[in-house]
């Protein structure tokens, strides 16, 4: 759940930026609890938050999968231009990923994210930068950013990175380019190119 109008949930009836789990038994959808993501406080030096968005996480796409023995959840935080691995079980943040690619925050906009079967990677699309991010859930690092059709031009518009999905043994990351009409299929152990599908102007679909 995202707010930006009151992204702490300060005023009565807001809950802020987080989590709501719910329970699901016999049929019936039940609240459980709710997990708020507290804002962004470190920045990286040169780095310089928007003051509207100044302490707005605003959770996007997420991803639930075992990490570290536990259960735990990675959010594209869209308006802090981070990742956030957390603890389902108590919203404990086990680690945050900076994903800024600008000199203002937020500008990559993260998207969504996947986890692998074993817990130890993610991979959080940028839908701003043109690009994925591979991310160590073990150790908390950012491993590498993935370039998917970068435009040369400064301004013009880019390949827009949206929905994510890694095929059954996570040797290949599929990615929407949203504003390039395709697929590109990542070889998830180099981060190179392993096919992209195309969809041309009469509908076909195309492969190269």
């Amino acid at each position: 759940m995202a707010s930006l109008t009151d992204p702490l949930g300060k005023e009565k009836g807001s809950t802020g930026n987080g989590i709501a789990v719910y329970g699901f038994e016999n049929g019936a959808v039940t609240p459980e609890r709710f997990l708020p993501l507290t804002p962004r406080e470190k920045l990286p030096l040169g780095k310089v938050r928007r003051e509207q968005f100044k302490d707005v996480t605003y959770p996007a796409g997420l991803s639930v999968g075992l990490s570290g023995g536990e259960e735990r959840i990675l959010v594209a935080c869209n308006g802090s231009d981070e990742a956030v691995l957390l603890n389902s079980a108590d919203g404990k943040i086990v680690h945050r990923f900076n994903l800024s690619t600008y000199k203002h925050i937020p500008g990559t906009l993260p998207y969504t994210a996947v986890m692998t079967h074993d817990g130890q990677r993610g991979f959080v699309s940028l839908w701003n930068a043109s690009a994925v991010a591979e991310l160590d859930l073990v150790k908390g690092t950012v491993r590498q950013l993935i370039s998917l059709r970068k435009p040369a031009a400064p301004l013009a518009g880019g390949s827009h990175p949206t929905a994510l999905l890694l095929n059954h043994d996570d040797s290949r990351l599929f990615v929407a380019l949203t504003n390039r009409d395709e697929i590109d299929a990542l070889d998830t152990k180099t981060g190179r190119l392993f096919t992209r599908f195309l969809r041309n102007c009469r509908g076909k679909n195309m492969r190269q």
